[in-house]
């Protein structure tokens, strides 16, 4: 590399490589540089340039909307929570295009909660939630035969139907399961809660919701469920979708051709020998841990009313 440098009182200037580079005097580089300059060094200095070419020459992450700076991704000088920035530079690697995790990330920079933004891609990753190509996530809820929420039976969750509640008077407490707030699961969640809390008049639905709009992700359920304030009915689902939705997420399987689970030999709607609670996933003693807790409040001490003022 042809490389130049100038060097004053109060800042060392690099050129090499198509880059410059001022370090002004307050930069702990500063010194590093000058020292390597009077040492005849000139191998530390084109190594700290090329360094410095890395990071600013990016063309394909560039190309696909971000930069990666001290190995975090950014996008518009904002640093991603960590787990979507791995996302998304993973895909980019691989060739892929993470437009739609970026779209998501431009949805969920606007959601004024820090908790939130923090924390609500690992919970859609961890419960393999899709992601639409303008960012928003479908989940997964359960309603009366009437399609009126469980809790209250005031709001309308016909397909179509776009529930929504002021978000100040949502619960934004991690710490507390079941609260004011809509609440929205992963296939886990929704299948357990519509067979132990839920009458036999249930029906399963598919809805979706902007990053925007997420409350909290509630750690006493396990995170397998969030609350939001806003979300969009899609259509009804039934219970054996909702299974067959799952196993496919989670790549399990398939089915025998008499559609039983290969594994238990159950029918599928039946079927949960690939829950995360599954035998080989706990020993004795975790399984014990959680045979007396509530499923909704994570609580062994639940009066069963952990469902005041959710819906």
């Amino acid at each position: 590399m042809s490389l130049e440098y100038h060097i004053t009182t109060d800042a060392f200037t690099l050129f090499g490589g198509g880059i410059s580079k001022t370090i002004n005097k307050d930069n702990p580089d500063y010194q590093i540089l000058v020292d390597f300059y009077r040492a005849g060094n000139k191998k530390a200095l084109e190594n700290y340039l090329l360094a410095l070419k890395k990071v600013v020459e990016t063309p394909s992450y560039k190309d696909c909307g971000f930069t990666i700076i001290e190995d975090r991704v950014q996008v518009n000088g904002k640093f991603l929570p960590a787990s979507l920035g791995r996302k998304i530079r993973q895909l980019a690697d691989a060739g892929a295009s993470p437009e739609r995790f970026l779209n998501m990330w431009k949805k969920l920079d606007k959601n004024p909660s820090y908790q939130a933004v923090q924390s609500f891609y690992d919970f859609d990753e961890r419960n393999h939630l899709p992601i639409t190509e303008d960012g928003n996530v479908v989940g997964l809820k359960v309603v009366r035969g009437d399609f009126t929420d469980n809790y209250s039976g005031k709001f309308d969750n016909t397909p179509g139907q776009t529930p929504s509640i002021p978000r100040n008077e949502c619960d934004d407490n991690t710490n507390v399961a079941c609260s004011k707030g809509f609440h929205i699961g992963g296939f886990e969640y929704v299948l357990s809660y519509a067979d132990n809390y839920c009458s036999n008049g249930k029906k399963y639905i598919q809805v979706e919701f902007s990053p925007e709009d997420v409350i909290s992700v509630p750690s006493d359920s396990r995170e397998n469920k969030i609350r939001v304030c806003k979300y969009s009915v899609i259509k009804e689902i039934t219970r054996e979708e909702v299974v067959a939705w799952k196993n496919q997420a989670y790549n399990v399987k398939p089915v025998s051709e008499d559609g039983r689970c290969t594994d238990c030999d159950e029918e599928l709607k039946n079927c949960y020998c690939d829950d995360d609670s599954s035998e080989d996933e706990y020993d004795d003693e975790d399984e014990n841990e959680f045979d007396d807790e509530c499923y909704i409040c994570g609580s062994q001490y639940c009066s069963g009313y952990c469902e005041d003022e959710e819906y």
